[in-house]
This record gives C-alpha cells, structure tokens and sequence, in this order.
C-alpha cells in the first residue's frame, strides 16, 4: 500500500486527506480516504473538521460534553496559513489521533496541490529548492493561491523534513492546449515578456473527472472526450 498525506490549500482555507492506495489502482476514487481535515476562515475564526473512515466525530472543547456523534468540530490556533497546517499536523500525530502511528513514519510521500504552475509544469513534481523558487516566482499569475501554497511547503520542510513532498500543478492538466486556443489576440512580445496566455484552471478537478467517467466505461482518459 501506498499512503499519502494530501493539502489543498486556498486562499484561507486547507483541505487534507490522509489516503491509501494500491500500487496498482488507475483512478484516484480507489484510494480510501483515512482521514479528510479541513480548516476555515484562517486567520479570522478558524475552526477544524475531522471525518475519519467517511463517518464524522464532534469533539467540543469541553471533552466531557462529547456527543454521541461523529463530527468533530474544534475551534484550533490558525492566524495564517503554517500555522494551520501545524494544527493538523498536531492533531494527526496527537494521542487522541486514530493515525498517529502512521504519520510520518509509514508515509509514502506528501503532495501539495499547486494552482499554478506556468508553461514549464504538466505534471506532479517533487518539490526542491529550484521548484520551490520557481513555484514563488510565478506568485504574480496567482497571488493568493500560489503563496498558501508556499507557506504549505514552508511548515512541511521545518515540520516534516524527511517525507518526501510533490507539487501537483492545476495548470498541467491543460497543457496540451494548441498555442491557437491559449495564445491573445495581443501583441506577441509583450504576451511572452510578461506571460500573458490561457493557462487554464482546475485541472486537477478535470483531471479526476476524466479518469472517472474512462474508468467507468471502460476506456483510457486519452481516448475520451467530454464537454
């Protein structure tokens, strides 16, 4: 089995899923979902949910007033983006966590998701320094995005330094676009100096989509199209 610990950062919000997969699976879906985190309104009032094995557990502040339930609701200390990913990291390696053998010991890799990647990234790449540098330089194409994204890099190489960590990029998934369809009807030179064209967006999304339905009916993603 492979096991991966998965951030979906936004512009104040975080998503992780702890997920299982086989070496062999073809499509995202067949992974099991061990543990979905997600933290909201970061930096005003945040708030983390836990969901362990599709079922929710609540947890108030006071434990002794623990429902029966499973949702977890908990208000956590998150005035940026590090820090929030420090509160889930806490809570997963943390007695009560359900995993907390597993993190980091038996992790196989971390990935990020990116949202923009430029022309240089189609496909998920492990994060070093140079990518690091060129994921910060391409902050301007996504101001809010891409730097939630650094600071999601930035407390994974202090807080777990020795898994290795991958960037996958919403952008790549467009990448085949013919220069026809991505290119503006403006001045050449200028577009290419400041790298003004069609990236695309949610291509991870897309992505999964289009495995899904190929997987359902049988067929490679390369021979399907959907609109």
């Amino acid at each position: 089995m492979i096991t991966s610990l998965v951030f979906n950062p936004g512009s104040n919000s975080l998503k992780i899923a702890l997920v299982e997969c086989k070496k062999d699976q073809r499509v995202a879906s067949l992974g099991r979902k061990i543990v979905n985190i997600s933290i909201d309104d970061i930096g005003k009032e945040p708030r983390m949910i836990v969901t362990t094995d599709n079922k929710e557990e609540e947890e108030e502040e006071d434990s002794s007033k623990k429902p029966s339930s499973w949702t977890i609701k908990k208000k956590v200390e998150a005035s940026d983006m590090k820090q929030a990913v420090r509160a889930s990291l806490d809570y997963l390696r943390g007695g009560d966590s359900p995993v907390r053998d597993i993190i980091p010991s038996r992790l196989s890799f971390i990935g990020v998701r990116i949202v923009h990647g430029g022309s240089q990234y189609t496909e998920p790449t492990r994060v070093t320094d140079q990518i690091y540098k060129d994921i910060q330089d391409l902050e301007d194409l996504a101001p809010l995005h891409n730097r939630s994204s650094l600071s999601v890099l930035d407390a994974l190489k202090t807080d777990m330094p020795d898994v290795p960590v991958f960037a996958a990029f919403d952008t790549a998934f467009h990448h085949t676009l013919p220069e026809r369809a991505w290119r503006y009807a403006i001045d050449r030179d200028t577009a290419d100096k400041h790298g003004v064209r069609k990236y695309g967006f949610h291509g991870l999304s897309h992505r999964y989509m289009l495995e899904q339905y190929a997987y359902s009916v049988g067929k490679n993603p390369e021979d399907i199209n959907i609109i």
